[in-house]
């Protein structure tokens, strides 16, 4: 891709890293309060570049073909995740598990973190439908009346969530105004100094929603400037990494579940860091291995419409 944005690919790494420490019970266990701290801004950086992304100046069958490929992998992923969440005893732990039951996850209150493609694709759609049918109206007109359409979706029937629309948004009036990503998060050293502030004050009586907005906005500029001083190893490891964050994020919570057989061998460290570091590898490492695997028995195509799952460019 020509006009590729090599930084958002970057974002994309640091911030799959952020789910997949989520995700990890020993490491929540041990600092419940950074698995709140991450989730106030991980998640929304994700669907602020997924609206910024979000192209809908295609043809109805091209727009149909792509929700089809989110479909299945999600329908797929999310099917399994909801049979073993009836039988092993995780957190979200389904004690009875029937047809209906089984449906409404599907459709309403998916489980894991399969609920961002969920969100995403509800998302998409919505952008699309208001970008049909005011296609030739004024562009910030589109952005409002997406808005307002998503809206629907969150007020009468409760399937996605607010705060998700509205980054969702932020991301695509930010491509809509025609404002270099670049220059909205702008890397700078005064965005570290703003990074501290934000890390000491994000426990503030402010509401949810604002506290969000904020680390949102802080971390991604703190992140790219951390950018700028990379060497081009790491980064090129990155760029691997963030341009398969799909794989990752659908594959991520069998490996995750693995790691808790690891918790034994790490408790010589109170610190938790030396399992982080392992777990988040063995995780990542684990599911770019089964997205190549997929690759060379041929699966990625009946799973994700797409001859390599596994991003090589």
């Amino acid at each position: 891709m020509k006009n590729r944005i090599v930084q958002l690919d970057f974002l994309k790494c640091v911030f799959i890293l952020h789910v997949i420490m989520i995700h990890l019970v020993y490491l929540g266990q041990t600092y419940p309060w950074l698995k709140e701290f991450f989730l106030l801004y991980t998640t929304p950086v994700f669907f602020v570049i997924s609206g910024f992304l979000a192209h809908v100046d295609k043809p109805f069958t091209e727009f149909c073909q792509k929700v089809k490929w989110w479909l299945v992998p999600y329908i797929v992923m999310e099917g399994l995740y909801i049979i073993l969440a009836s039988i092993l005893p995780i957190n979200e732990h389904i004690d009875r598990l029937d047809i209906l039951v089984f449906l409404r996850k599907l459709a309403m209150e998916p489980l894991g973190p399969y609920w961002y493609i969920h969100n995403l694709i509800i998302s998409y759609v919505a952008y699309y439908a208001v970008s049909w049918l005011y296609r030739n109206k004024i562009k910030i007109g589109a952005l409002l009346l997406t808005v307002a359409f998503i809206g629907i979706f969150v007020v009468w029937l409760g399937i996605i969530s607010w705060h998700c629309c509205i980054f969702f948004t932020i991301g695509v009036g930010i491509k809509l105004l025609r404002v270099p990503f670049l220059s909205v998060f702008r890397p700078s050293l005064f965005a570290i100094i703003v990074t501290i502030v934000g890390i000491t004050s994000w426990q503030s009586s402010y509401p949810v929603l604002v506290r969000s907005l904020w680390l949102t906005y802080v971390m991604t500029a703190f992140w790219l400037s951390v950018y700028r001083f990379m060497p081009q190893l790491f980064r090129k490891g990155a760029f691997v990494i963030g341009k398969n964050t799909l794989p990752i994020l659908l594959f991520s919570p069998a490996f995750t579940i693995i790691t808790k057989l690891f918790v034994p061998l790490f408790t010589f460290d109170p610190t938790v860091i030396l399992f982080t570091i392992t777990a988040v590898a063995f995780t990542v490492c684990g599911c770019l291995l089964t997205a190549k695997a997929m690759d060379y028995l041929r699966i990625s195509p009946y799973f994700c419409g797409k001859d390599h799952f596994f991003c090589r460019k």
